[in-house]
Parts: structure tokens; C-alpha cells; sequence
């Protein structure tokens, strides 16, 4: 191509066939995408670890008094889920804690 002509657009199905199979929609082949791994810091790494231990923990909710004890069952960015001793598992918000203190551990 010379400096003076121009490039012609391409239509959507060209466009498409134009791309190699494993660069279309972020697949490599009939491999599904790889999942990506982040290094958990602060309070998410500590209720992962406690999720792993079963330890007890006591939350403490913002617009009351009250408290929650029970086991993590798992948690994400917004939410932790809590094992209750009776067998119920409940979901809490993180924006509703306060805090959460760990139970002291017990030498048997």
C-alpha cells in the first residue's frame, strides 16, 4: 500500500474470520480461559485461613449490640457465611460488621 491510499474497513464477518481460533473470545483452543489467581492480604486472608482451621469466631454487628458466634463457612468481598453450632448457616453483609474476634484457642 502506498502512502496515498487508504485502508478499506472491514465488515464484522470478515473481521471475524480474520481472527485466529484461539485469540476469538478468549479461548486458546477447546481449553476454557485460565482462571486468574490473586494473592489474598489483610482480613480476606485471615477468614480464608479460618474457614481451612474451623476456628469459632464472635461478629460484631454495626447497628446493634448484638453478636454472632459460629464457624466460616466461606466468604468473598462482600459477604462472610457463618456455620451456626445448631447446624444453620447464615450470610452476613460485611458492610453490617464491625469486627470479628477469633476465639482463643484451648490446649487438649
Amino acid at each position: 500500500m502506498t502512502t496515498t491510499e487508504r485502508p478499506t474497513a472491514l465488515d464484522p464477518t470478515q473481521l471475524a474470520a480474520a481472527q485466529p481460533a484461539s485469540r476469538t473470545f478468549g479461548y486458546r483452543g477447546d481449553k476454557k480461559p485460565a482462571k486468574k489467581t490473586k494473592d489474598l492480604k489483610g482480613h480476606e486472608a485471615l477468614l480464608r485461613g479460618l474457614e481451612a482451621s474451623g476456628a469459632e469466631v464472635t461478629i460484631a454487628f454495626r447497628d446493634s449490640e448484638d453478636e454472632m458466634t459460629g464457624t466460616v463457612k466461606h466468604s468473598d468481598p462482600y459477604t462472610v457465611s457463618i456455620g451456626r453450632p445448631d447446624g444453620s448457616t447464615y450470610v452476613v453483609f460485611k458492610h453490617a460488621m464491625i469486627g470479628f474476634k477469633v476465639a482463643a484457642r484451648t490446649e487438649v
